[in-house]
């Protein structure tokens, strides 16, 4: 991805995650896996702008 993703973008994080937020999951720390159980997807593409500078973050969405 073209930007870092840190806590001081939530909406970034937030939509680079959004099939964990969505769907049970196992996470096993032992082999870093995770298994994705009745996985949730939307018809959706996202993409997310920041403007340099700004601080602001524009989302476009569109349905697929």
């Amino acid at each position: 991805m073209g930007s870092q993703l840190n806590a001081t973008n939530p909406n970034r994080e937030y939509f680079a995650n959004y099939f964990l937020y969505q769907s049970d999951v196992t996470i096993n720390l032992s082999d870093n896996s995770i298994d994705v159980h009745n996985c949730k997807a939307e018809p959706w593409k996202i993409t997310l702008m920041e403007g340099v500078g700004w601080g602001i973050i524009i989302i476009f969405f569109s349905v697929l």
